[in-house]
């Protein structure tokens, strides 16, 4: 059977890797606080960032991971998210799941993972199979073919083990303790807690692509902040207002194209978050004339 060579390179590729996948409590751009004093001296250190093996194609799921970089214990009071370019006439554009609709989520979630696995198991015990008849071949070029395979699935294998561990780590499956809307979020010094919410968005609401919550501290003083949701393209859900944001950009040539030789337009990459933007403003100068 063919020795498979561990080069440098493959060693060090393996290494990176693996240091990539590394558990943090940082999920994403550390969070901006709005006033100045904050700014300055932030409270916190807030991260947020969509969980994909938890989304759905009508719910989010977020984990806010929330460190307190002081020596004293922090509170935090009241907290209340604010929608994404919310005004006064439309503010509840997102829900927070809750009650039946939160248990029905979650069985049907678990229903899902489970048919998925048993499905990922079956699609690995078949690639295994392949490759070890490919490996008993008499002929060396199907057995090189088969051990690349194996070698392939083996190291995918253990690519998946190491990122479900590093999600894991850093956003573990939340619980009623660790709720974005218990009572009191309570953070040990120099510590950090992550915190969960789950979200369905009505079907105008805008993309979301931050968080942006405020809340009260244990000396009652008000504090809010902007949490970039940076892998907001991961969580498999809003597709109509993506839908409805290609097209508004299409008909308003907001988006790159070229012509093709029969007249029609082909659109090239554009950034979904920049339609959004360009779309509240277009709406807010509507409504001001």
């Amino acid at each position: 059977m063919p020795k498979l060579h561990f080069t440098p390179a493959l060693i060090l590729t393996t290494a990176i890797s693996l240091l990539a996948g590394c558990a943090s409590h940082r999920l994403g751009p550390q969070a901006v606080f709005v006033s100045e004093q904050d700014k300055q001296d932030p409270p916190l250190e807030i991260s947020a960032a969509f969980r994909q093996d938890l989304c759905s194609p009508n719910v989010a799921y977020v984990a806010v991971s929330i460190r307190n970089p002081g020596d004293e214990w922090q509170e935090l009071h009241n907290l209340e998210l604010t929608s994404p370019y919310a005004t006064y006439y439309d503010e509840n554009q997102f829900d927070v799941l809750t009650g039946h609709e939160l248990l029905a989520w979650a069985d049907a979630l678990e229903l899902q993972s489970r048919r998925n696995e048993h499905n990922a198991a079956l699609a690995r015990t078949a690639v295994r199979s392949v490759s070890r008849l490919m490996m008993a071949s008499d002929e060396r070029g199907v057995q090189v073919a088969g051990l690349a395979i194996a070698v392939g699935e083996a190291a995918n294998r253990a690519t998946n083990r190491v990122r479900q561990s590093m999600r894991e780590a850093s956003m573990p499956i939340g619980a009623s303790s660790n709720h974005l809307y218990s009572d009191i979020l309570t953070i040990p010094p120099r510590m950090d807690r992550v915190f969960w919410i789950t979200l369905k968005a009505r079907p105008d609401a805008p993309l979301m692509s931050w968080l942006s919550a405020a809340y009260l501290d244990q000396a009652g003083q008000s504090h809010q902040f902007v949490a970039p949701l940076d892998n907001w393209a991961e969580c498999g859900w809003q597709e109509k207002r993506r839908i409805a944001l290609r097209d508004w950009g299409r008909d308003n040539d907001r988006i790159p194209y070229r012509l093709n030789t029969d007249g029609s337009k082909e659109l090239l990459r554009y950034d979904t978050t920049q339609l959004e933007r360009q779309y509240q403003q277009a709406r807010e100068t509507l409504s001001s004339n």
